[in-house]
């Protein structure tokens, strides 16, 4: 007799990001807040964009194949912050146009690899 799949693992495959990959957005989003800078929902989707390029870059080198995804975009993030309703993802007026530009996922990134060593 056939196991079932849990429900997340059986909708995992029609989901933009894995069950691991949004764990690892999660965490990443958690670490960011704790430090004060906001996670703001161009920042959380440009994440989310990033941790996906890292596994189709993967999926790539073991396939000849393009790999053509669908867009991660608004509505993404907020069906992703109703499954994850204890992130609290801030919407920072106060942040100048200049600094709202240089907070990329990039720069970010660099910062928390400079902040563990």
């Amino acid at each position: 007799m056939a196991r079932r799949k849990a429900k997340a693992q059986a909708y995992e495959e029609a989901q933009l990001l894995s069950n691991a990959e949004e764990k690892t957005l999660v965490q990443w989003i958690t670490r960011l807040t704790s430090t004060s800078f906001p996670a703001t929902p161009a920042l959380v989707v440009e994440a989310a964009k990033e941790i996906r390029r890292g596994r189709v870059k993967l999926a790539s080198s073991q396939n000849t194949q393009p790999t053509q995804l669908p867009l991660i975009g608004h509505e993404w993030l907020y069906r992703f912050l109703n499954l994850y309703p204890t992130l609290k993802v801030t919407y920072s007026r106060q942040l100048e146009s200049a600094q709202h530009k240089e907070a990329t996922y990039e720069k970010i990134s660099q910062w928390f690899s400079v902040f563990r060593t």
